[in-house]
């Protein structure tokens, strides 16, 4: 959802023969310039992501060109997992973004933080990456700071607890029922239905069975 007709957030969703990789991005700044900004990034990825590289060697690679082709104060984050659906392990890259969100199916709550810096901020920036495993009925969710950032008429941000919280209390809805409560606790919280800044989710669950 753009805060205004266009938006510097972006996100892809690739299936493969194994599972799947799933991108949140978030450029800095907003409108035009960003979904410009946003639009190059998507072309940078698009090479790494078709090698079907490791997450951290696509940031490795994608942060490089970024830096080279981009002024000095663009930047962006980034969120990268690959999910082998036979074992349920997501290997992920966390360039800057905000900590993606696992909701067990029990209900334990774990952030998945960063693994390096924004893209494009260094010339030769190396990226980490972690592994996790998703088990039957546990939910990922990748989001932008629009989500989080969401402020109330006082102000205060919505905030990673509180989105935690809202997640593992709903765990157990279908995911578009999950992404429609998420959407309306955010418009009650900031008493509108126009995000303040862009806003992307991204929701990946572990079936406990074939879907």
């Amino acid at each position: 959802m753009p805060s205004r007709v266009v938006s510097g957030d972006f996100y892809q969703l690739l299936s493969s023969d194994n599972g799947c990789t799933a991108l949140v991005a978030d450029v800095s700044g907003k409108g035009i310039g960003a979904a410009l900004l946003a639009a190059s990034l998507e072309a940078l990825f698009a090479g790494p992501l078709h090698l079907n590289l490791p997450p951290s060697e696509v940031c490795n690679r994608v942060s490089q060109l970024f830096y080279a082709r981009t002024d000095a104060s663009k930047f962006a984050t980034a969120f990268l997992a690959q999910l082998d659906a036979a074992s349920g392990v997501v290997t992920y890259c966390n360039a800057g973004h905000c900590p993606a969100v696992l909701v067990t199916a029990p209900g334990e709550v774990k952030a998945l933080t960063s693994t390096g810096p924004p893209l494009g901020m260094f010339a030769d920036q190396q990226y980490s990456q972690e592994q996790v495993a998703l088990q039957p009925g546990d939910t990922l969710v990748l989001y932008s700071d629009g989500v989080t950032e969401t402020t109330d008429a006082h102000g205060e941000e919505f905030g990673l607890e509180r989105f935690s919280e809202l997640l593992r209390s709903y765990r157990t809805l279908p995911l578009e029922d999950l992404w429609e409560q998420v959407e309306q606790e955010l418009s009650t919280y900031s008493q509108s239905p126009t995000p303040g800044d862009d806003r992307t989710l991204v929701f990946i669950r572990r079936e406990t069975k074939p879907a």
